[in-house]
């Protein structure tokens, strides 16, 4: 419960949003009112949170993060990003495997600021349940008919309509795979049907989260694969 409190105030906090209530954080994660604020206490007497003093506000004080409480989140998160991301990759790897006959290996990553798209085409899935965000699969154009050829076991006619619906489901599988594997981590999350967008630039929406860009490696050419995750808070979180 302590670890979901403090993520619940800083994603408050990260979205401009007023600082939580002892009562709306009792609401907001089914727990009592007591609790939360004996849990509170907890975190204030370890410096992770600050309560309002305001003699109006005394009896259901609201709480911020403190710098400490910031960087207790930011690394809890990171390590279950990075877990997720892990079990994406490894899914990705799977489904090349078994689908196409392809290996693939991790050729290096990046964290990135930048809201754009930088390949020919981008495969995207929404997230949402404990992170919320997107994934999204890069090709240059050329890796794209590359991989399609071995689906059709001829080069296609281009990228139309039939190429993308192939792409598309060749992405849900790999979805399916690492919807397994969060669940088997304990991440409960939604993953919508991967939709395909083409022009390069595209902005996307990253919830001013940095993304997380890996490459792939294969005998077909690079395949990039775009995280923009933030763990959302746990509603009845279990105490750490």
């Amino acid at each position: 419960m302590l670890k979901s409190i403090i993520r619940l105030i800083q994603s408050d906090q990260d979205r401009g949003n007023p600082p939580p209530s002892a009562e709306g954080i009792a609401v907001r994660l089914g727990r009592s009112e007591g609790n939360i604020k004996r849990a509170c206490l907890t975190l204030e007497s370890h410096g992770l949170v600050r309560a309002s003093r305001a003699a109006a506000e005394h009896t259901n004080p609201s709480y911020t993060i403190s710098r400490e409480g910031t960087a207790a989140v930011r690394e809890a998160e990171g390590a279950a990003r990075d877990e997720v991301v892990n079990a994406l990759l490894r899914a990705t790897a799977r489904v090349f495997k078994s689908d196409l006959g392809v290996e693939i290996r991790l050729g290096g990553g990046e964290v990135r600021e930048d809201q754009a798209t930088t390949e020919d085409l981008s495969i995207f899935i929404r997230v949402s349940g404990r992170f919320e965000g997107s994934i999204f699969f890069g090709l240059d154009r050329g890796v794209a008919r590359e991989i399609l050829t071995i689906a059709f076991r001829r080069p296609p006619s281009g990228i139309n309509e039939k190429a993308i619906r192939v792409m598309n489901t060749l992405v849900n599988r790999i979805a399916d795979a690492a919807r397994r594997d969060f669940e088997a981590a304990g991440y409960i999350v939604h993953l919508s049907p991967a939709s395909t967008v083409q022009p390069v630039g595209t902005r996307i929406t990253t919830l001013g989260v940095p993304q997380i860009v890996a490459t792939l490696q294969s005998k077909r050419g690079p395949i990039m694969v775009h995280v923009s995750l933030r763990e959302v808070p746990e509603r009845g979180a279990l105490a750490a």
